[in-house]
C-alpha cells in the first residue's frame, strides 16, 4: 500500500474526528447516504465532474454507482479529452445515477419508492430513467448547470430535495 492511500484510509478511520463528533454521536441517515455518493464520486475518473450516486430502500443502501466508462472499458484519462455531444456531455461515460441503477436491473434488486442521493443533479436522460425505476425521490447536493432533469422529475410527482 503506497503513501497516498494510507493517507486516504486515515482520513476515512479519523471520520467522526474529522466531523467533530463524539464517540456516542448517531449520525442521520440523510447525512450518512450523501456522504456515501460523495465517496463513491470519488471512484470517478471524469476530467469535467466528478458524480457519486447512492440508492436506498427501507433505510438500507441497495446500489451505488459514480460516472464512469462502460466496464471493461479503457477508462478516462486526464491527459486525453472524452468525445462530447452536441450538449458538451461526455459521449463514454455512463452516468452515476444509469450505473446504479443497471446494477439494480442486473441482480434484480426493487428499485420501487427508492430514494437516490446524488453528488449532481440528473440530467434529463437520467431523470427519465429514474422516474422509469419507480424511485420516489431525489436528494441532490449541487445543481447540475441545465435543469431540465429536475423539471422532468418534478413534472413526474417525484419529490425532489436539494441537500443543505
Amino acid at each position: 500500500m503506497d503513501l497516498v492511500q494510507r493517507e486516504k484510509n486515515r482520513q476515512l478511520i479519523n471520520f467522526k474526528e474529522y466531523f467533530n463528533l463524539q464517540a456516542c454521536d448517531r449520525l442521520d441517515l440523510n447525512f450518512i447516504f450523501m456522504q456515501t455518493a460523495i465517496l463513491f464520486s470519488s471512484r470517478s475518473e471524469c476530467q469535467k465532474s466528478q458524480v457519486g450516486c447512492c440508492l436506498v430502500n427501507d433505510g438500507r443502501i441497495i446500489s451505488c454507482g459514480y460516472n464512469a466508462d462502460i466496464a471493461g472499458g479503457s477508462g478516462c484519462t486526464w491527459d486525453e479529452l472524452c468525445p462530447k455531444d452536441s450538449s458538451g456531455s461526455c459521449l463514454k461515460s455512463i452516468h452515476a445515477e444509469q450505473n446504479a441503477l443497471m446494477f439494480c436491473a442486473q441482480y434484480g434488486i426493487k428499485t420501487k419508492n427508492a430514494i437516490l442521493y446524488t453528488t449532481l443533479s440528473p440530467c434529463i436522460s437520467c431523470a427519465k430513467i429514474i422516474v422509469a425505476a419507480g424511485i420516489s425521490k431525489v436528494i441532490y447536493l449541487n445543481e447540475y448547470r441545465i435543469i431540465d432533469g429536475l423539471d422532468y422529475l418534478k413534472r413526474a410527482n417525484i419529490i425532489v430535495e436539494r441537500y443543505l
